[in-house]
């Protein structure tokens, strides 16, 4: 069993790399967003019955270093298949699916890349970069170059028939039903 010691933060420590890190609190946007694209991938969730969905999730997983992680995706996606079970346990000891991080204005670019690393090395099969500021999707799947998206995120290898509007997601919050430019 992967045993490490985390203190448990709000908001949330995680430990890379043998290092502890307290994540950021979230903003407006940053909180929006992660709200928008929960929803949508607990709907595709939902409609399909594959696995679970959460925000602030927290993953043990050990790396290929030798290191445990405790990593907390801002999102997280974990099928059935990889849980091996359909009682998805509350800290998974594997990888998600997916794992979504959204970028923070005061997160460092190295502690961002670093997390990306370490998802990938413990298997993780997609990973989303989301940057609210630019509107944009930087999608990190293992072996290949990653992808900017800035209109419809479609997977059909992981998460066969996901269709996301990324417009929607990153479009400013409604008031009295019309939506606002930034």
């Amino acid at each position: 069993m992967l045993k490490i010691s985390v203190p448990i933060t709000k908001p949330a420590t995680e430990r890379i790399a043998g290092r502890l890190r307290q994540k950021l609190s979230p903003r407006l946007k940053h909180g929006t967003v992660q709200r928008r694209l929960a929803t949508a991938l607990g709907s595709w969730v939902d409609e399909h019955d594959c696995g679970g969905v959460a925000t602030e999730w927290d993953f043990r997983l050990q790396m290929p270093d030798g290191h445990v992680d405790a990593l907390v995706p801002d999102i997280a996606y974990l099928s059935y298949d990889r849980a091996g079970t359909y009682e998805i346990a509350e800290i998974p000891l594997t990888a998600p699916d997916i794992a979504v991080e959204i970028r923070s204005p005061n997160e460092s670019r190295a502690i961002r890349e670093q997390k990306i690393h370490r998802y990938l090395a413990a298997g993780t099969l997609l990973v989303l970069d989301v940057n609210p500021k630019a509107a944009t999707v930087t999608v990190y799947r293992d072996g290949t170059e990653p992808v900017v998206l800035s209109d419809v995120f479609e997977d059909n290898d992981v998460a066969p028939g996901l269709k996301i509007d990324l417009r929607a997601i990153f479009a400013s919050p409604a008031r009295g039903g019309r939506r606002r430019k930034n």
